[in-house]
């Protein structure tokens, strides 16, 4: 299925041997009523253009499939490529993709053989041959039925799509690929109204649990960088639709251009779940969680919008961009606000057993072990204050001391520490985790540090102008533009020194 698509149809391949094409001409005529309605899309490789890789388009379109007919005859069940075909179809639906595979029996053939325990209901109907039938017109108008009722089920059988699933899964760690995001979640320590942005210590009332944050109608959820709003809201996500079969929608705000119309929303679902948004609307309690609000008056409008259609909306966002835009934003004065601070003594430690039972290692998992990893992350954390109690630094603390620290180094090694964590959020922030990115982001980090430093030390409070440095850099480096990324506000050509720096690199 499209993922940028506002409305709901179906995507058909046919699999059929080319001794089969005016078969497969007829059945495109019978299902031409489907296609004029709208809810049809069907493909076969006569739509290959010249030039085009046979193999890759005809993979790709099956990946895309919704439903697979395959036209069995003794040519079909004789040809290496439509068994290939077959095959890559069984495959997509033991990996959960909801499809509908169609056997159409065209002629003769051994064709129940062929299926074997694979006993999916063949047309026409009894699986009896369109070539058996006094006129075939009567065969396709059996296949035409049995099409639309497969197309009416699909657009009432609203799931989760398994490739959405896996990217809300996602961890985002150079030795996690294989762990989940569910697997080493803790619910972060959240508090309604804290009193200042700047103050850590627990002056709010703390959420409770889960089921109290959805017990809201509108929330707000800001915290700093890194502090796990993202991951949060995926988890939220994941929690309501596979645990509880809840009707949840996600959008990624970074991702929302133009304006602010139902078609956003539409996009979204027709990416993250089969079925027709039309009816899957219908349904009461739908949760929609918007993440990383921005200024744009786009996302107001959004918000404004989504208020009619959603039962609840729960929105993340960072604390400067909350403090400095929303804070008193009478639009959303309806929104409770909450705050994702560090997390707690005992949160770090559900956390570091979490990550611990997922590793490699024999030896059990004493808590002897555990006060012994949790001296050195407090060591990094608490003693020297490199970085906050984040999940994110947590984790990537446990990484360096797990796989990337030298036999004879310890963790407080803070050099080679600070090494890792700025790979790690190198990663976290989309830039490719091959050397010759990684390197290219330090020496472009490290050319901005020294005249950062130059500028400070002639003149305190003095501007350094960004734009005139990164063409400088230009003049001497080369740098994709893809490494190099400006944001939150720093488009201006210059900001004053001592001000916080966000870069991607």
């Amino acid at each position: 299925m499209q993922s940028d698509r506002n409305y709901f149809y179906t995507n058909l391949f046919y699999s059929y041997s080319h001794e089969d094409a005016p078969y497969r001409s007829n059945m495109e005529k019978a299902l031409a009523q489907l296609r004029t309605d709208g809810l049809l899309r069907d493909w076969s490789d006569l739509k290959i253009l010249p030039g085009q890789s046979i193999s890759e388009k005809i993979r790709e379109k099956m990946d895309g499939a919704d439903i697979f007919v395959f036209l069995l005859s003794p040519d079909f069940i004789t040809s290496d490529e439509c068994m290939k075909e077959w095959e890559y179809a069984k495959q997509l639906s033991a990996e959960g993709k909801l499809i509908f595979r169609i056997p159409i029996i065209l002629r003769d053939c051994s064709w129940e053989d062929f299926l074997g325990k694979d006993d999916v209901k063949a047309l026409p109907d009894d699986g009896k041959p369109v070539a058996n039938f006094d006129s075939e017109d009567t065969a396709w108008l059996q296949v035409y039925e049995g099409i639309k009722a497969v197309v009416n089920q699909l657009k009432e059988t609203c799931i989760l799509k398994p490739e959405f699933r896996q990217e809300m899964e996602k961890t985002e760690f150079l030795s996690l690929q294989h762990v989940k995001l569910q697997d080493i979640f803790v619910f972060p320590t959240l508090l309604y109204h804290p009193l200042e942005p700047e103050d850590d210590s627990l002056k709010g009332e703390i959420v409770k649990d889960q089921t109290e944050l959805l017990g809201k109608k509108y929330v707000l959820i800001h915290g700093e960088e890194m502090s796990g709003k993202t991951a949060f809201g995926r988890h939220l996500f994941l929690s309501l639709v596979v645990n509880k079969s809840t009707p949840v929608l996600h959008i990624d705000l970074k991702e929302v251009t133009g304006k602010a119309d139902e078609r956003i929303f539409s996009r979204a679902y027709y990416r993250q779940f089969s079925g027709d948004y039309s009816v899957w609307k219908q349904q009461a309690n739908i949760t929609l969680i918007l993440d990383d609000l921005s200024s744009r008056s786009n996302h107001i409008e959004l918000i404004k919008l989504a208020k009619g259609l959603f039962e609840k909306i729960i929105i993340t966002l960072p604390s400067d961009t909350f403090y400095s835009f929303f804070r008193d934003e009478t639009r959303l004065a309806d929104f409770q606000e909450v705050a994702i601070r560090p997390l707690t003594q005992s949160q770090q430690e559900t956390l570091i057993r979490k990550r611990l039972s997922l590793s490699d290692r024999v030896e059990p998992i004493t808590d002897g072990f555990v006060d012994q990893i949790e001296r050195h992350v407090n060591s990094i954390i608490i003693s020297n204050k490199i970085v906050p109690r984040y999940p994110f630094f947590v984790l990537s603390i446990l990484q360096t001391y797990e796989g990337f620290m030298p036999d004879n180094l310890s963790i407080t090694a803070y050099g080679h520490c600070y090494h890792v964590l700025i790979v790690a959020s190198l990663v976290k922030s989309g830039i490719s985790s091959e050397d010759n990115a990684i390197n290219t982001s330090f020496n472009f980090a490290e050319n901005l540090a020294f005249k950062i430093y130059q500028s400070r030390k002639l003149q305190t409070g003095s501007s350094l102008n960004l734009k005139e440095f990164v063409d400088e850099y230009k003049e001497t480096f080369i740098i994709p533009e893809s490494i190099f990324h400006l944001k939150n506000g720093l488009e201006t050509p210059s900001f004053r020194l001592g001000r916080k720096i966000r870069l991607r690199v």
